[in-house]
Parts: structure tokens; C-alpha cells; sequence
């Protein structure tokens, strides 16, 4: 059965209405992640970016986050520098950042992402993932 939606809201909404029926459909998710390019409001929350992978979290949105992220860095904005703790740009390239993800639907692919733009701008990156153990 083949399955067309227009947006990933209505790609999740299928898929949550029956988990186990509707996993292939993740496929569908992961297609509209990487090829939505409408911004979006970004809201942050207490953890983190509020979104729904393939609506507003996607793969442009993250690199214009991160981009100006890097923007903000590259600006050498004397608060923001003492705010961080370091000296400048140069300070930060060197020392590097750490970037994490947890293991979500997409978490790596998006950390990875994020990886790229750093190290493109000289940044050393180190990274750090969320493991669950079950017991």
C-alpha cells in the first residue's frame, strides 16, 4: 500500500496510530527532514529545541540554527565570550565544543550535521551520545 502525505504532521499522526502497522513510514519522515526547506519559529525549552522532526526540526532549519550559532562565535562579542568562559574565536576553535545527541529517530544524522558546519568553520568537535541500558 502505497502512502502520500502532504506534510510530516499527517505522516506522524498515521504513524502513531498504529506504531508496530506504520514503522515504514519513518522513511516518509526522514524524506521530509531532509528536503523541507520552510523556516521556522524556533522555541527552546527546558530541553532543548521544541519541534517535530520533519515539520519545524529539519535539516535546513538546523543548519540556519547552527550557522548562527557559528555567526554569533565568529562576531567575537566580548559578553558572549566572557558568558562562555573563553578569549575569542580562536579560543573556542581551539578548545572546541561538544556536541550530543540521543538516540531518537534521526538524533545521529542530525548531530552529524551539526559536526560538519563546526569542523568546516575549524572548530574541533568532540562528540557525546546517550546510551540507555536496560536491565
Amino acid at each position: 500500500m502505497t502512502h502520500e502525505f502532504e506534510n510530516a504532521a499527517l505522516c506522524w499522526k498515521a504513524i502513531l496510530s498504529d506504531v508496530a502497522k506504520n514503522r515504514g513510514l519513518l522513511t516518509l519522515i526522514e524524506k521530509f527532514a531532509r528536503d523541507n526547506i520552510t523556516p521556522t519559529k524556533v522555541i527552546f525549552g527546558t530541553s532543548g529545541w521544541r519541534g517535530e522532526t520533519g515539520t519545524d526540526f529539519t535539516f535546513n532549519n538546523l543548519r540556519i540554527v547552527t550557522s548562527a550559532i557559528i555567526q554569533m562565535f565568529m562576531e567575537n562579542d566580548p559578553s558572549v565570550m566572557q558568558a562562555m568562559g573563553v578569549s575569542g574565536f580562536d579560543d573556542i576553535k581551539r578548545r572546541g565544543i561538544i556536541v550530543g545527541h540521543d538516540n531518537r529517530f534521526l538524533g545521529r544524522e542530525f548531530a552529524m550535521e551539526v559536526i560538519g558546519l563546526l569542523q568546516k568553520e575549524g572548530i574541533r568537535v568532540g562528540v557525546c551520545y546517550e546510551v540507555n541500558i536496560l536491565f
